[in-house]
């Protein structure tokens, strides 16, 4: 009996422990949080806003409604533009991007589509040309007064100041969290931890 309850001691504690386990600093973590906010915002601009840019309507080499990217645009094929969503964004929400603008969506009961919004030609990306963006306005961020609400090993909550087009707008809270992700070149075993961005700053 004084064995188990010493075992149960012991578990009690260990759980006790973890469940208080601290985050990074506060001043870290909002580093963490402003690097993140700061390269999400040329995804909104590629997902939600005007787009990625794109030859003129009606270019013979490419069908329907879609037109190739230029030259100068910042992700040439879908491959290059996943890598780089993936470098800011969790597992998790970059599914939710992939699915809306890389594939589209169906909806098998109302019988809706919502077509996507690049899709891949001859390894370059092509933009829908009549595809309506979902944002207008452009939205930042006080980077340098960020408050952190929570910060434990794995989740960092913190609420920041935003702009539209320049005017005070709404506090915003975005989550970020650490994820393991697989290290290029060193097999099924090879992880590494990394800090992205799991809400959207639009």
């Amino acid at each position: 009996m004084k064995r188990f309850a010493a075992f149960l001691a012991a578990v009690l504690l260990t759980v006790s422990l973890f469940g208080c386990a601290e985050g990074l600093p506060d001043d870290e973590a909002a580093a963490v949080v402003a690097d993140l906010v700061e390269k999400s915002l040329e995804f909104n601009v590629i997902y939600f806003g005007e787009g990625m840019p794109a030859e003129a309507d009606g270019d013979e080499d490419y069908v329907g409604y879609y037109s190739g990217v230029t030259d100068d645009a910042p992700y040439i094929t879908e491959a290059e533009l996943r890598e780089a969503t993936l470098g800011v964004f969790t597992e998790k929400y970059s599914s939710v991007l992939f699915s809306t603008f890389l594939s589209g969506i169906s909806d098998t009961d109302s019988g809706g589509v919502v077509y996507a919004r690049y899709v891949e030609n001859e390894d370059r990306l092509t933009k829908k040309t009549n595809y309506e963006p979902l944002v207008t306005s452009i939205r930042t961020y006080d980077l340098e007064n960020i408050t952190i609400t929570k910060s434990t090993p794995d989740e960092i909550k913190a609420t920041l100041s935003s702009y539209i087009d320049g005017k005070k707008d709404v506090d915003v809270e975005v989550t970020v969290k650490l994820e393991e992700r697989q290290t290029e070149g060193t097999g099924e075993g090879g992880v590494t931890s990394v800090w992205r961005l799991d809400s959207p700053t639009y």
